[in-house]
């Protein structure tokens, strides 16, 4: 049995622990408890006000009392100048009666201060404790937002983190080398605004604590103001507690310093990282385009030499597809020659003029004739010129 507890007790351990590192941010958890303490608060808050609603309510039962107290003897002094002795006596027996209950009704709000006095000081704690839980939880939330960038500072500067892990297999798929670069520099930027989103978040908390530390600052001489009226009224009890809380402030004052110390610190450490960081992601920028250009200047360089020597893909498309054209352009010149020749020679009919071949056999007679008569009126008209300058001579 105690070996099976023992077992028990481990598994559980085991499945808290992975509980806890599968928490993606502890300033959620920090945040539901600062809410469940304040709803606590409001339930203490509560239950003073029921405490006092009740002592309310029995004071101004035992007011009513005390009037019928009053009422009750002048009726038994009224009965017994009328000689009504048994009526004074039953006005007595109740007076009695009534102020026993007053007694027991007196206890009762005795006790009900003694409540309300013990809740006050009990909230009074209890916020102090809410008050300096919500301090420390500010505190823990910048120092794990400083944690988290300087984490992102490291695994960027090392490549050794999920997101460029990442990256390193994107570029051994990537067939351009040029995306897989640009995308690297896009996460590389969204790492470095996660980054000044942690300073932001380490200088917003040293703010709060130090708009806290001024607060209590001023709380102190009020305080010691407090201490000095009471012990003036003679109330050593107020003065003690107005010293208390004044103590408990002063000793909250030197914690929140050495937080506020401890903030800054982290914050100029991030700083300086956030430089380096920005400074190698600019360099990266920089051997980005470098190694683009280059990679651009490559693949024209291989383009050029394949064009040159007709070897590459896309010029032997070319090639074969002007092969084929100019094997379908000579089909189609001779196709249409031979058309013709068998149009002129009468093989084959022109269907597209509306002749027919003695048509066409026609038209060349008379065409024929036509430059005849042609040739023989110029031959006469060279003739008669010819004739003209011998008479002159």
């Amino acid at each position: 049995m105690p070996g099976l507890a023992g077992r028990m007790s481990t598994t559980i351990k085991a499945k808290i622990s992975k509980m806890l590192d599968r928490a993606e941010d502890p300033g959620e958890t920090l945040d539901y408890g600062y809410r469940k303490q304040q709803e606590h608060l409001q339930q203490v808050k509560k239950g003073i006000a029921d405490v006092v609603t009740a002592k309310k309510r029995i004071q101004m039962q035992s007011k009513k009392l005390e009037e019928q107290v009053v009422k009750l003897d002048t009726q038994a002094r009224q009965a017994i100048s009328q000689n009504r002795e048994d009526l004074a006596r039953m006005a007595l027996e109740r007076k009695t009666a009534i102020q026993a209950e007053l007694q027991g009704l007196d206890t009762q709000v005795t006790q009900l201060e003694q409540q309300q006095e013990q809740l006050i000081e009990n909230e009074k704690r209890l916020r102090a404790k809410i008050e300096a839980f919500r301090t420390k939880k500010e505190v823990i939330k910048a120092q794990y937002s400083a944690a988290e960038a300087q984490v992102m500072i490291s695994e960027a500067a090392s490549g050794v983190g999920e997101e460029m892990a990442d990256l390193g297999l994107a570029m051994q798929r990537a067939e351009d080398p040029g995306v897989t670069l640009d995308y690297s520099y896009e996460r590389q930027r969204e790492m470095l605004q996660k980054v000044k989103r942690g300073i932001a978040d380490v200088v917003t908390a040293k703010k709060r604590l130090q708009h806290q530390t001024q607060k209590i600052e001023q709380e102190l001489p009020k305080l010691d103001q407090q201490a000095r009226a009471a012990l003036s009224a003679g109330r050593e009890d107020l003065a003690r507690a107005a010293l208390e809380r004044k103590t408990v402030a002063q000793t909250q004052l030197q914690g929140l310093d050495q937080q506020i110390a401890g903030l800054e610190a982290q914050q100029e450490k991030l700083l300086a990282n956030e430089k380096r960081l920005s400074a190698k992601v600019e360099a990266f920028r920089s051997q980005k385009e470098v190694i683009k250009a280059q990679y651009s200047a490559a693949e024209a360089q291989v383009r050029i030499t394949e064009a040159a020597t007709g070897i590459g893909e896309e010029m032997a498309d070319t090639g074969l597809a002007i092969q084929r054209a100019q094997d379908k352009t000579e089909d189609m010149q001779a196709r249409a020659a031979a058309v013709d020749e068998l149009v002129e020679s009468g093989a084959l009919e022109d269907f597209t003029t509306g002749e027919t071949s003695l048509d066409r056999e026609l038209a060349q007679i008379s065409a024929q004739s036509q430059v005849d008569d042609e040739l023989a009126k110029l031959k006469g008209e060279l003739a008669a010129g010819r004739t003209a300058k011998e008479l002159e001579q």
